[in-house]
């Protein structure tokens, strides 16, 4: 037991201000992010779209159902975006890292369009499994159209923050999500569904579609522009031979 603390250096418990400001700088605006986009949510669709009436409600949870047979795939996709974008910029290769995130993004992309193509298709039918009431099938019917389509922009924010967060970047991502989120989905959600109830449940998901389109590209061009190349989370005091890929292990990701 000794012998494996002192290679794994655990019976140290002296606080290292360098690596805690560097899981702080991280931690913080992830956790920004994350407070305030479950908060938005959860606001958008208890009090958002409680203005609206129980109908609409039941509406929005069928059509959530199967929106998050799309959501928790691209979830998964960019965790693992995540761990490869800062496994390659540890390596001193943020060409690869630029290139997985991309890829992470394609397979997502393929993956709910086809779901989409599927809501779009099928939506009434989907919709006959839940909704018996004529105007929730209505309803719902019209929200899997919205859902087809904001999924695409929805898995462009989530594979691209996934890379953002892999990079080190997410404070000034984070101040953006909660600023869409609140201004654009619950403000603009809340506006439509207060003061314009004759465009019913279609209001305030265009609010959140807009919300949508803009932090997806949002997120896209932030990475895209390479902003994360400047920051630096760790400095390893290893030999600079511990960090080269060999060809070797070039090989399974080169294109």
């Amino acid at each position: 037991r000794r012998a494996e603390r002192a290679k794994y250096n655990t019976g140290d418990w002296k606080l290292r201000w360098n690596e805690f400001r560097t899981l702080a700088k991280v931690g913080v605006g992830s956790g920004i992010q994350l407070i305030a986009e479950v908060l938005a949510w959860s606001l958008f669709m208890n009090l958002v779209m409680g203005e609206l009436g129980t109908k609409e409600m039941s509406a929005m949870a069928f059509m959530l159902r199967y929106l998050i047979v799309s959501f928790l795939p691209a979830l998964g996709i960019s965790s693992a975006v995540t761990a490869l974008v800062g496994r390659y910029i540890g390596m001193g290769r943020p060409d690869i890292a630029l290139r997985r995130a991309h890829l992470g993004f394609l397979v997502t992309l393929i993956y709910v369009a086809i779901c989409g193509v599927g809501f779009f298709i099928f939506k009434r039918e989907a919709m006959e499994i839940f909704a018996r009431d004529p105007e929730v099938l209505r309803m719902g019917m019209q929200l899997m159209v919205i859902a087809a389509f904001y999924q695409l922009f929805d898995a462009m924010y989530i594979v691209y923050y996934g890379a953002l967060r892999g990079a080190g970047d997410t404070f000034v991502p984070a101040i953006i999500t909660a600023v869409l989120c609140w201004g654009l989905m619950v403000g603009g959600g809340y506006i439509s569904a207060r003061y314009f109830k004759q465009f019913s449940v279609a209001g305030p998901w265009a609010a959140a579609f807009v919300y949508g389109v803009i932090l997806g590209i949002w997120m896209l061009v932030r990475f895209q522009r390479g902003k994360w190349r400047t920051i630096h989370l760790e400095h390893s005091k290893a030999p600079d031979e511990s960090n080269r890929l060999t060809d070797a292990a070039l090989v399974p990701v080169a294109h």
